[in-house]
């Protein structure tokens, strides 16, 4: 392989490989080099994007909002069912003393009047206190019905929310799936052309491209030089028309990498 030189601003003349075809290859791998560094920085920012899909992140977060709520639900219901419960069990034990008492009142065992009304009076008010019990209990268990019909429909919605992360997320996987894929090969293959050009000459342009990015080696422009932002000189321009096609040059208005 020649050794292609790279002239640095402020050279007199060219420098270039006396191996035309090597270094017209050479130079043709620089550039193999740099579009596969450009399209691996715009898939990893495409695998960026598609895992930062908001469409997905949207979906995912009302998903977990509506278990929340689901679960809030639940909770009222386990609540519910937990006051119909007691209310149940007072109700029956009230019952079962009421009953005690008004057996008393007819055993025959009481025989003074006023503690026969006492006595009545105060199962009269344990029924009373039974029959609000027993409201307040049914009352508890329509309440945790209601709250049962409510997780169903609940539910039912959860499960399409399920459906459509899972089928977002599996879009996104094929999706991060088909970059990836392509990523390896582009990265295969700038390491295989990367092998092919000068050490030098490469590290030259790694050392650049944090400054330059996709635009560190350009192609020379008969009319504008390297259309960098300061326009090459025209006694610029006539001396890089006068160097061998394919040559490396630094633009001395920019320090781009030149291919003449």
């Amino acid at each position: 392989m020649g050794l292609l030189v790279l002239v640095m601003p402020g050279s007199p003349s060219c420098s270039w490989s006396s191996d035309a075809d090597s270094m017209g290859e050479e130079t043709h791998a620089l550039i193999t080099v740099q579009n596969c560094d450009i399209e691996v920085e715009q898939l990893r920012h495409q695998r960026g994007l598609l895992l930062a899909q908001d469409d997905l992140q949207g979906a995912i977060d009302e998903q977990s909002a509506h278990k929340l709520f689901i679960q809030q639900v639940n909770e009222q219901r386990t609540k519910a069912l937990i006051r119909q419960r007691r209310y149940e069990n007072e109700a029956t034990s009230l019952a079962t003393d009421a009953d005690t008492r008004h057996d008393l009142l007819y055993s025959g065992e009481m025989s003074s009047a006023r503690d026969i009304q006492a006595l009545q009076d105060e199962v009269n008010s344990m029924r009373s206190r039974q029959s609000e019990l027993e409201d307040k209990s049914i009352e508890a268990l329509i309440e945790a019905d209601d709250l049962l019909d409510k997780i169903r429909e609940l539910e039912i919605e959860g499960r399409s929310l399920d459906e459509l992360v899972t089928v977002l997320e599996t879009e996104q996987a094929v999706a991060v799936k088909a970059i990836d894929e392509r990523l390896a090969v582009v990265l295969e293959t700038r390491e295989s052309v990367a092998v092919t050009v000068d050490t030098d000459l490469l590290a030259t342009y790694e050392n650049r491209r944090t400054r330059f990015g996709h635009s560190t080696v350009v192609s020379f422009d008969e009319s504008k030089g390297c259309n960098c932002p300061s326009r090459m000189p025209v006694v610029e321009i006539a001396r890089v028309r006068q160097c061998e096609a394919g040559s490396v040059l630094d633009c001395v208005e920019c320090g781009r990498m030149l291919l003449r």
